[in-house]
């Protein structure tokens, strides 16, 4: 089990971005949450197997086609937070 913790940066906000990193989590079985910040960005926590949470990483650098991904800081780390059991948005 592994964690992913990512920040999008770009036209990720009001173009469905978080409904679609939900959908594609849940698509994966991962865990964790996805938010709009006051700064514009969307920020993510899943946690999963790495080959899943590269596959959302992938999601994450491209995201729905309204959005505009300008650049994204993605981190897959050994380290977990609490241990979540869904993957929900966070509002």
């Amino acid at each position: 089990m592994k964690e992913l913790e990512a920040t999008i940066y770009g036209k990720v906000q009001n173009v469905g971005f978080r409904a679609y990193t939900k959908k594609q989590a849940q698509k994966l079985d991962l865990a964790g949450w996805v938010k709009n910040m006051e700064d514009g960005t969307v920020r993510c926590v899943a946690q999963g197997p790495k080959d899943d949470l590269e596959t959302l990483a992938d999601h994450l650098n491209s995201g729905p086609y309204f959005a505009e991904v300008r650049d994204t800081d993605i981190q897959i780390s050994d380290t977990l937070q609490d241990r979540m059991s869904d993957f929900k948005v966070v509002r």
